[in-house]
């Protein structure tokens, strides 16, 4: 099957002949998911939808019970949503977002359980990108795994550290209150440091030297995307095309256009 993207379909049509096959057009359908398709689009959402409306519909739910159909819908409403948006990043990251800011939601609780938890949440083995950890009291914000500081966490930052640290969740309220100075009681390794790791800690400490905390305030997260500071598939996907636009321009004006070709 052959497909042409910004080409004439007489000239498709042509080629198609030439090479003995057939010709489409895009999107199609490859293992039930769209391809070539905007997912900025409503339509192209509307294969998930028709397949799960296939699935709850027809003869299945007449004859099965009232605990039956309960089960039908779970299953249906996770596995089909869960494999189509595992091939698009944008949509798939309001479910992170979710997870995130609906700690106690049923569907968090089921990816916790699923895929393990770290510090109470769902563990994420690519971080969640983009957002940020606004710290009020640090009751509800990891030291090393949050960015709350800065841009990306600690344990990121000071990978070395993160290595050695006995508490690897231990909370950022907590940290400040053993005391984060130098020679403070929050500073608890596996082992003795060495001089140069020693110096690691030392612009650790400096980072945290103009940080005060909120007594009673609850932290929160913000999307650095959106004004708002909540998240929205509009910028999620806007900030992945054009990361991937600024990736093609410097691998072509590095290694030269034609080997792209």
């Amino acid at each position: 099957m052959l497909f042409g993207v910004n080409v004439n379909a007489t000239w498709l049509h042509e080629a198609a002949v030439v090479l003995g096959c057939r010709h489409g057009q895009l999107p199609f359908l490859y293992l039930g998911l769209p391809i070539g398709g905007d997912p900025s689009k409503l339509c192209f959402w509307h294969p998930l939808v028709d397949r799960i409306r296939k699935r709850l519909s027809g003869w299945k739910c007449k004859n099965l019970s009232f605990g039956g159909r309960l089960i039908l819908l779970k299953y249906v409403l996770s596995s089909i949503p869960v494999y189509f948006l595992s091939f698009f990043k944008a949509p798939s990251g309001k479910w992170v977002w979710r997870c995130l800011v609906e700690n106690d939601s049923l569907w968090s609780l089921v990816l916790r359980a699923k895929y393990g938890q770290e510090g109470g949440r769902v563990r994420f083995s690519e971080g969640v990108g983009s957002t940020w950890r606004k710290v009020g009291g640090g009751r509800g914000s990891l030291f090393w795994l949050d960015p709350w500081l800065e841009d990306s966490p600690f344990s990121r930052s000071f990978s070395r550290l993160y290595d050695l640290v006995v508490d690897k969740n231990i909370l950022v309220a907590d940290m400040f209150e053993a005391g984060w100075g130098v020679g403070g009681e929050a500073w608890k390794w596996r082992r003795r440091l060495f001089a140069w790791e020693e110096d690691l800690v030392a612009g650790c400490i400096a980072r945290l030297a103009n940080v005060s905390l909120q007594v009673g305030v609850p932290d929160s997260w913000v999307w650095q995307l959106h004004n708002s500071g909540c998240y929205s598939v509009k910028t999620a996907y806007s900030y992945l095309t054009a990361s991937e636009a600024r990736l093609m321009k410097i691998l072509t004006s590095f290694f030269g256009y034609d080997r792209f070709l």
